[in-house]
């Protein structure tokens, strides 16, 4: 009986702890369902004024959709104006782009043609730097001659002044040559007068002379007969020349005599080369009367 005494309260000491556990589970479940109901209550206090805001947001979005509407509207018809306008703008645009085609042929062609230009002018100037280095090595022929030819301006400007050295000494003695020739030529004139004047005084005794003949002849002739004697060749004047020649840079003087007219040759110093011969009349020589 004790044995079942204590089984009995061991067994209702359980049931006793399973219910307390029970009634702790209970206790919390209850709480809960008071925390959400008092969250459900929240909840449907938020939902009533949601409910109220909605009513008041409705009666807002209707003006607000028939702002809308009225905005669409305009909307609209702002399209369409810019639809218009679009198109316009699109037709301009494909006029431009017509042209700019145009411009774009237009332009590949002037680039084709100046690209032909440039190959051409490529071509030219390959051509002329061969050009170029041809000149370039007829310039260092050229200067090399050029080397040479001024040596030979240098060896030619001093034997120009050699030769203006040699002239002015040939000048200097074309202006005493010239002197000393004056000189003999007074010295000549002087002979030629002095011979003229014996050859003067030696005819007029000639003359004297054939005169005196002639009168004795006359004297013992007959009137009638003509004299057999030639007549006396008349002289009117002697003529004297004087006659400037080189000859070796010697002097002469020779008379020669044609029947009664005498000429002197008067040969002087040697003039300079560039004059010629010249002949002089010493003396005056009469006028010959025209027949």
């Amino acid at each position: 009986s004790l044995y079942l005494s204590h089984a009995f309260i061991f067994c209702v000491r359980q049931g006793y702890e399973e219910l307390e556990r029970q009634l702790k589970e209970v206790f919390k479940e209850r709480s809960n369902i008071l925390r959400q109901l008092s969250k459900t209550s929240k909840e449907l206090e938020g939902i009533k004024v949601n409910l109220q805001s909605l009513k008041n947001d409705e009666a807002s979005a209707k003006n607000d959709v028939q702002k809308l509407l009225e905005l669409g509207q305009k909307q609209r018809e702002e399209m369409k104006s810019l639809q218009e306008a679009f198109q316009k703008q699109l037709n301009e645009a494909a006029e431009k782009a017509e042209k700019q085609q145009a411009t774009i042929n237009f332009l590949k062609t002037e680039m084709e043609r100046k690209s032909k230009m440039i190959r051409d002018l490529q071509n030219e100037n390959k051509s002329l730097k061969t050009k170029l280095l041809s000149g370039n090595k007829l310039c260092g022929i050229h200067a090399e001659e050029s080397k040479k030819i001024q040596a030979q301006l240098k060896e030619l400007r001093y034997g120009k002044k050699d030769l203006i050295f040699k002239a002015q000494q040939l000048t200097d003695l074309e202006q005493k040559l010239a002197v000393a020739k004056d000189e003999l030529e007074k010295a000549a004139l002087d002979k030629v007068r002095s011979i003229t004047q014996t050859t003067a005084a030696t005819t007029s005794n000639n003359n004297d002379k054939r005169n005196t003949r002639k009168n004795t002849i006359a004297h013992h002739q007959s009137p009638a007969q003509p004299s057999s004697a030639p007549p006396a060749l008349q002289v009117s004047a002697l003529r004297f020349y004087i006659l400037d020649m080189v000859c070796c840079g010697m002097e002469y003087l020779s008379l020669v005599s044609f029947g009664q007219v005498c000429c002197f040759c008067f040969l002087s110093a040697s003039p300079p080369p560039w004059q010629s011969m010249r002949l002089r009349e010493s003396l005056g020589r009469p006028k010959r009367s025209k027949q």
